[in-house]
């Protein structure tokens, strides 16, 4: 079953089924030791954008990271969902959360879209299916529960 993510209860369904199933499992191993409870999304938006493809077909941008303090691009990037080609405006970033905690922004305006969103979930291993069973075993409670 695909979730429908134009749909305004399952936007946010979704973001509290996230904030449930984030975990320092989800991470990838060099990540691990910068777990942080308080700030759950960080680190997570690659598989996390991957998890939104599987449950809804959402397209994957990848985009920028800008330095807040110096207003230039680092060399991270971010990842996020659209459900049209319009991914400036018409779009879902489940692990945006985690920017207010850190010097960082994304540059949504320089976003390319993810052109082979099925190899993530290959790249990604068994951390997406352990994430993907957590997010759609708590959408489908928070869904139920209306």
């Amino acid at each position: 079953m695909k979730y429908d993510l134009n749909d305004a209860d399952v936007r946010e369904a979704l973001e509290h089924a996230f904030f449930n199933s984030w975990s320092q499992e989800t991470l990838r191993r060099g990540d691990k030791k910068e777990w942080d409870p308080r700030n759950p999304a960080r680190h997570q938006c690659y598989i996390s954008s991957a998890v939104v493809y599987g449950l809804t077909g959402a397209l994957v941008y990848v985009c920028p990271v800008i330095d807040k303090k110096t207003g230039k691009p680092t060399r991270l990037l971010h990842c996020y969902n659209s459900t049209s080609e319009n991914f400036q405006e018409e779009f879902f970033d489940v692990t945006r959360s985690q920017f207010p905690f850190l010097t960082y922004r994304s540059d949504y305006s320089k976003a390319k879209l993810e052109k082979n969103p099925k190899q993530m979930k290959r790249k990604i291993g068994k951390r997406f299916d352990i994430l993907f069973k957590k997010v759609k075993c708590n959408l489908e409670r928070i869904l139920r529960q209306g």
